[in-house]
């Protein structure tokens, strides 16, 4: 649900990924670039969200609650 909040929020032109073409501020384009965008290609597409989703969880869960483990999803989402 999380990866398709994402998408919902910040692909505003509808063509099912995060690029320029959204109007997404530049701050917040930068940082999905920089943190979920794995294969450099400018776009950041629902698998890369998805996979970004996760690890900023686990990240998250490494820092708050380390007993806790990891979170791990397939993607329902073909990259």
């Amino acid at each position: 649900m999380i990866t398709y909040e994402v998408i919902a929020y910040y692909d505003t032109n509808e063509d099912g990924a995060i690029n320029p073409e959204d109007d997404i501020e530049d701050d917040h384009y930068q940082v999905m670039l920089e943190y979920c965008d794995f294969n450099n290609d400018g776009t950041v597409e629902d698998c890369e969200v998805f996979a970004c989703v996760v690890i900023v969880e686990n990240e998250w869960r490494d820092e708050n609650c380390p007993d806790y483990g990891y979170l791990y999803c397939d993607s329902p989402f073909p990259c």
